[in-house]
C-alpha cells in the first residue's frame, strides 16, 4: 500500500498596513496565494481594517469563483459602488483573521510565520527589526528603508535572528519578465548595452509622508523610482560606476521630488536611462532591454495588466506578442512561501539587493 504524505499547512502571514495601499494588494494577494493564509492584520484602524478585509475577502472570492469579468464589475461598477458590493460579498467568506492595533499582541500570534510590512517606508526598519527579533520571516515593501544605514541594521537584525528578510520587487515575478531576463541571459539580444524604463502616473491622493523626504526617502526617484533601479540591477551586470539625476518638484510643489531622470552607469559600458513621474500618465509605462544583437521592450506589464511584448532583431521587423494579465504580487507570495519551505528555484529578493538598490538611490537624490 502506498504511503500516505502530509500536506503541509498554509503559511501563516500577517500584515501590518490594514487600508490604503495594503488593503488593495498586498491583503488580497495573500489570501489569493497557494499555500498561504491572512492570519492577522496590524492597523492603527482596526475598524477601517476590518472594512478593507471585508473587501479583500469580497474580492478574493469573486476571482476564485466568478471569474476576472464578474470580479471587475464589481469592483468597478456604479451600482457595485454605491451598494457595496465586494464587502457584502466579503462577509461571506468567514475568513478567521485577528484585526489588532497593538504591535505585541500581532507579533506574538503564534498563527504568523510570516510578516508583510506594507507601511509607509519611514516605518519599515523599526517594525522589520520588531518582527525579525520575533522570529518571523519578513516580506518588506520597496524600498526597504529611507537609508542605506536603516537597510544595514535591518539585514544585521536577519543575521542575528536566523530569519529571511525579503523586498517587494514584484515586477521580477511576472512570467514575461523572467522568460525576458532568461533569453537575455541565454545570449538572445547579444550582449546588452543599455535597459531604458519610463514609470510615468499621476498620483490620485499623495499622503503627508509622500510630500516629506524624510518619510518617504523621496517620491518620484525612491518610492517609485526604487521600482525602475531594481529593473535595471536585474538586467544589466557589473559595479555601479557612476550616478547622475535630475530632480524637480514643479507639478505638486512639495519638499519631495515628484519628476525624476535617473542615468546609471556599469562597468563594461552598459548604462541605464530611468524616467519617473508622479504627476502625469503620459507615456504610461514600459522598459526595453537592448543588446548587439537586438532590443525587447515590455509595455504597461509592470503591474501585471495585460500588455505587450515588442522584439526586434538589429535591423528586423519587430514582432508584437500580447502579454495577458497577472497578480505578481500574488506570485511574490507564492514564491516567498516556496523558500521558506526550501525550495531552491523560488525567486526572492534579497534584502542585500534592497541595500544596492538604496545606495543608488542615495547617489541620485543627493542628501
Amino acid at each position: 500500500m502506498p504511503s500516505m504524505q502530509r500536506t503541509r499547512p498554509p503559511s501563516g502571514w500577517g500584515l501590518i498596513g490594514g487600508s490604503g495601499f495594503a488593503g488593495s494588494t498586498p491583503g488580497p494577494a495573500i489570501l489569493a496565494a497557494e499555500g498561504a493564509r491572512l492570519a492577522a492584520i496590524l492597523s492603527r484602524d482596526p475598524r477601517e481594517a476590518r472594512r478593507a478585509l471585508r473587501w479583500m475577502s469580497g474580492w478574493d472570492l469573486a476571482q476564485r469563483y466568478a471569474g476576472p469579468w464578474l470580479a471587475n464589475k464589481l469592483r468597478y461598477s456604479r451600482l457595485a459602488c454605491r451598494l457595496d458590493a465586494l464587502r457584502r460579498l466579503g462577509m461571506l467568506a468567514h475568513r478567521r483573521v485577528t484585526v489588532v492595533d497593538d504591535p505585541e499582541r500581532f507579533l506574538a500570534d503564534p498563527e504568523v510565520e510570516a510578516v508583510w510590512v506594507a507601511s509607509p517606508p519611514y516605518l519599515h526598519a523599526e517594525q522589520v527589526i520588531a518582527a525579525l527579533e520575533r522570529g518571523k520571516h519578513v516580506l518588506c515593501e520597496k524600498p526597504l528603508a529611507t537609508t542605506p544605514a536603516e537597510a544595514r541594521a535591518m539585514i544585521e537584525a536577519a543575521r542575528r535572528a536566523g530569519r529571511r528578510l525579503a523586498v517587494g520587487y514584484h515586477m521580477r515575478q511576472h512570467p514575461a519578465h523572467r522568460a525576458l531576463w532568461r533569453a537575455c541571459r541565454d545570449g538572445a539580444l547579444g550582449r546588452i548595452e543599455s535597459f531604458r524604463a519610463t514609470l510615468h502616473f499621476r498620483h490620485p491622493d499623495p499622503r503627508p509622508w509622500h510630500r516629506i523626504k524624510a518619510l518617504s526617502g523621496g517620491w518620484a526617484v525612491c518610492e517609485a523610482g526604487t521600482h525602475l533601479v531594481d529593473l535595471a540591477l536585474w538586467f544589466l551586470e557589473g559595479a555601479v560606476v557612476a550616478v547622475e539625476a535630475e530632480l524637480s518638484n514643479a507639478a505638486w510643489g512639495f519638499e519631495t521630488d515628484d519628476r525624476a531622470r535617473v542615468t546609471i552607469r556599469f562597468e563594461g559600458g552598459a548604462v541605464a536611462d530611468l524616467d519617473i513621474s508622479a504627476a502625469a500618465e503620459a507615456p504610461g509605462q514600459w522598459f526595453e532591454v537592448a543588446g548587439t544583437e537586438g532590443r525587447a521592450r515590455c509595455v504597461e506589464t509592470m503591474f501585471g495588466q495585460a500588455g505587450t511584448l515588442r522584439r526586434a532583431a538589429r535591423d528586423g521587423a519587430e514582432q508584437v506578442e500580447p502579454v495577458p494579465p497577472v497578480d505578481p504580487y500574488k506570485l511574490q507570495v507564492e514564491s516567498f512561501v516556496a523558500a521558506l519551505r526550501g525550495d531552491p528555484e523560488a525567486l526572492v529578493v534579497s534584502a542585500e539587493v534592497g541595500l544596492k538598490n538604496l545606495e543608488i538611490i542615495e547617489r541620485a537624490r543627493g542628501w
